[in-house]
């Protein structure tokens, strides 16, 4: 378990740039001992200090609620903004990354059926 948010980008590192997470372990990572708005922004904000950002937008104040973590500045990054602020360069970013995995499914499938 993660229990700074160095250890938690760690565990997004780790895990190919995207972890999920309960609030449990986050409320815990920020010393709170409640989830609230206020305490959901500071998360928040911590977590953009430490190169991380999260899917929902809005962290939820419930603790049995996971969260997406992922490293900010990368790939995976630029899907998710793409998804989240629709534009023609996000529809862009977004065909690209279909494109690849569709290419890569039927090469695959190619193999498979030699």
């Amino acid at each position: 378990m993660s229990d700074t948010y160095e250890s938690l980008g760690e565990a997004v590192d780790d895990n190919g740039g995207v972890f999920a997470a309960p609030m449990a372990t986050l409320r815990l990572i920020n010393g709170a001992a409640r989830l609230g708005p206020g305490v959901c922004a500071t998360i928040s904000k911590e977590l953009s200090k430490h190169g991380l950002g999260h899917i929902p937008v809005k962290l939820p104040e419930s603790s049995t609620e996971d969260v997406r973590i992922f490293r900010l500045g990368t790939q995976i990054a630029d899907v998710v903004a793409a998804v989240q602020v629709p534009s023609h360069e996000g529809d862009e970013a977004l065909r690209a990354v279909g494109g690849v995995a569709s290419d890569k499914i039927s090469r695959i499938k190619a193999i498979i059926d030699e």
